[in-house]
């Protein structure tokens, strides 16, 4: 399952025209809200990715609500990679590589979505 087309890291951290129309639209402080709860919720839903003890229906579901989310917040390539990990429906203890793309992608993107609002603050 692993992406051939290119790097992980070559793909953008986030989608930046969305994350600017989020900015504009929302009151001051609301995006840094939900990129908290954006945060919050990656942590639980990779413990549950991780969690060896899940079965294939667990782990889609949690990569089926991870891809949703990301893509929402315009996490486009981590919720790629959530969409690969929810079709290959795989046992939870088969799927480590692919969530530790996920963790770093989604680090990444994190990382920059701090960036931008920490400027916008």
């Amino acid at each position: 399952m692993t992406d051939t087309h290119s790097p992980d890291n070559a793909e953008p951290a986030f989608n930046s025209e969305f994350l600017d129309q989020m900015i504009e639209s929302l009151p001051p402080g609301m995006p840094q809200q939900l990129f908290d709860k954006l945060s919050e919720e990656c942590d639980r839903l990779l413990a549950a990715l991780k969690d060896e003890t899940k079965s294939a229906e667990e782990t889609t579901s949690a990569a089926h609500e991870f891809k949703g989310m990301l893509a929402n917040f315009g996490l486009d390539h981590s919720s790629r990679i959530a969409a690969e990990i929810e079709h290959s429906q795989k046992h939870a203890s088969m799927i480590g590589p692919d969530v530790a793309r996920l963790e770093a992608s989604i680090a990444r993107g994190r990382q920059a979505i701090k960036t931008v609002l920490d400027k916008s603050a």
